[in-house]
């Protein structure tokens, strides 16, 4: 996570003329190039804003 950016309504909700509500939290996430395309000689990075709802841990390690 690069960054949090606060908490807003559910969109998926919204879409469906519902309320949204609990808010969920909205997350900068940075991922490299290669992870993504496959690219290993590219040391480029990607961010992307995604709700919590849509992220799943990386199984990492350090448990985060």
């Amino acid at each position: 996570m690069a960054a949090v950016h606060g908490f807003f309504a559910d969109p998926a909700a919204l879409a469906h003329h519902r309320h949204g509500t609990p808010p969920i939290a909205l997350y900068q996430v940075v991922f490299p190039y290669a992870e993504v395309w496959g690219n290993e000689g590219n040391a480029v990075t990607i961010a992307a804003d995604i709700y919590e709802h849509w992220l799943e841990r990386d199984g990492g390690s350090d448990g985060n």
